[in-house]
Formats: C-alpha cells, structure tokens, sequence
C-alpha cells in the first residue's frame, strides 16, 4: 500500500484557486457553468498528483462524498430499524453520560 500523499499534493494550488474563485461574468447565475469550472480545478489537480497517490486520493474523494451525501429517508429507516431490532441501542439514561450541558 502506498504512503498516504502528503499535505501540499492535497491543496489546491494558489493560482487555481484565484481561478476558482474570481467571479465569472460568463457562468454568473448559471450554477452548471461555475459547476464545470470547479469540475475542471479538481481535474487538473487530479492530473498534477503523482501516480502513487492516486489510491489514496480516490479513498479520500470517496470518504468525502460519502460523509456530505444524505443516505434516502428509506435507507436511513432500514438502517435505524436493523439497529433496534438488533439490540444496537443506547439506553435513554445513558444517553447524555459523558456530555456537559451547562
């Protein structure tokens, strides 16, 4: 398993940056164009990552995706439902152990 990338192969760089950022009068209120020009910062910075952290950064691509992505009312249900009847629960008196409310 190759090593995890270091940090300066995980930032933007500056000049992408003020790319990305500047405001656009050509995608101004078109939210697909301003997509694509982000779309097109990540690739490029994709493209600029030595081969070797390719795995890596496709596990932290797919780590963030899955922790910003809302699982459907459905799954998140089935999911609840499998715990409780499991036994995957808390006590509701132990709910708040540990938690200082003040």
């Amino acid at each position: 398993q190759s090593p995890v990338p270091t940090l300066p192969y995980l930032l933007l760089t500056e000049a992408t940056l003020k790319r990305v950022l500047r405001p656009n009068p050509m995608t101004a209120g078109n939210p697909m164009a301003s997509t694509n020009v982000v779309l097109d910062a990540v690739m490029q910075e994709i493209e600029q990552t030595p081969p070797e952290y390719l795995p890596n950064l496709l596990q932290i691509v797919r780590l963030f995706r899955e922790s910003v992505t809302l699982k459907s009312a459905e799954e998140s249900f089935r999911q609840g439902w499998h715990e409780a009847m499991t036994g995957q629960t808390i006590p509701l008196a132990e709910l708040w152990d540990g938690i200082d409310a003040e």
